[in-house]
């Protein structure tokens, strides 16, 4: 599972609106970046923006049921 984090600023709103973070999950990075943008972009409906500056992270989580010193 992969794990995405977007941090985007919205240069033309103002205050509160232009920062916003969205996180996703999902089988690839593709997907969990989707996810996550999906999530920014939900939390600014109805503003009018034409830039998103964005930095994502994306991590690798480990599968629950093995243990952490198995995978390094």
């Amino acid at each position: 599972m992969k794990r995405a984090q977007v941090e985007c600023t919205f240069p033309e709103l103002k205050g509160g609106f232009a920062q916003r973070t969205g996180r996703g999950r999902g089988t690839s990075a593709r997907i969990a970046i989707a996810r996550a943008f999906a999530d920014a972009l939900k939390q600014n409906k109805k503003k009018q923006f034409h830039s998103i500056k964005a930095m994502i992270t994306v991590i690798t989580e480990a599968p629950k049921d093995v243990p952490v010193e198995e995978i390094q």
